[in-house]
């Protein structure tokens, strides 16, 4: 799904392999597939809306144990992508790595409830629950809210809905309908220049290098659910915003040995993004995201609890 930024218009949509082979459109309907790490940038843009910064640490270190909600039950055992160690670094550096344990960390020290709420204001309506699995991508979403989320972002923090019809003349030439986009304030302009810019490093030098556009700039994150049976990169540039989802429609299928390697998000979803929309800007002028205001030096942050086994 590809919208524009500034208006929400759905300018590309692929729901399926072709509606004479699958009645169905995977981009808009049914449940919709597990985000993976994709929905780390709703964590991090709840991180940043409350007063974080990009140089403010956090451990990564893994496995991590998670307090499931209530404090009764043993505690949420989280593990990094390839069982990686992990370690300490600054927001950039954990998004670079797509930490698990750092973004379900920072999960804890922003509060769930609020990463809920700013998913809610940037589009998102699926069922999401406050358990320890939700920065790292547990529940389901679907392509076109996904696209239209991180578009958010590249409107300065401006939410609009995606929208297919831009207007509708009658036989006699005359607009008997005219669609007038009208955003709502999903997060303060600072939130989002500040998010584009750790997205931006994520594709210059993080899991989304092979989303790379080489005429303008990239911000975007990368996604993939356990067992690799969802994968996906989510991205932007000034212009348009992009979700790509690769997976086995109407069934979980780990992607395994597919052209010879396991799939995750930096693969081939990350590098359909990135033949995709060279060819979609190709020939336009180069245009840039807004820098942010300058912010405070960055500090450690902990969770409010003491992690045990």
């Amino acid at each position: 799904v590809t919208t524009d930024v500034r208006t929400g218009a759905v300018r590309a949509l692929v729901g399926g392999p072709g509606f004479d082979e699958w009645r169905f459109n995977i981009a808009t309907q049914g449940e919709g597939r597990q985000a993976g790490s994709s929905f780390k940038t709703f964590v991090l843009a709840a991180a940043l809306e409350s007063g974080i910064v990009p140089t403010d640490t956090i451990s990564g270190s893994a496995p991590c144990f998670i307090p499931n909600p209530g404090g009764t039950e043993d505690p949420a055992q989280i593990d990094n992508y390839g069982e990686s160690r992990g370690g300490g670094g600054n927001l950039v550096a954990q998004t670079q790595r797509s930490s698990n344990c750092a973004f379900a960390r920072l999960g804890q020290v922003v509060g769930l409830d609020r990463v809920i709420e700013v998913a809610r204001r940037m589009g998102m309506t699926g069922r999401m629950e406050a358990v320890p699995s939700l920065p790292i991508g547990s529940m389901e979403v679907h392509p076109i809210e996904m696209a239209a989320a991180y578009a958010s972002l590249g409107n300065d923090g401006i939410h609009n809905d995606p929208y297919y019809i831009d207007r509708i003349e009658d036989a006699e030439g005359n607009v008997v309908y005219e669609h007038h986009p009208d955003g709502t304030r999903a997060v303060s302009r600072q939130t989002a220049r500040l998010a584009t810019q750790v997205l931006e490093a994520n594709v210059t030098g993080g899991t989304g290098t092979r989303a790379r556009v080489s005429t303008q700039p990239t911000a975007g994150k990368t996604g993939t659910a356990q067992q690799s049976h969802d994968a996906w990169f989510v991205g932007y540039t000034p212009q348009y915003a992009t979700a790509v989802w690769m997976g086995v429609p109407g069934s979980q299928v780990p992607m395994y040995n597919v052209g010879g390697i396991n799939v995750t998000g930096g693969s081939y979803p990350a590098r359909i993004f990135g033949q995709y929309m060279n060819a979609v800007l190709e020939g336009t002028e180069r245009a840039d995201f807004p820098e942010p205001a300058g912010t405070r030096r960055g500090r450690e942050l902990r969770p409010p609890y003491e992690e045990r086994p």
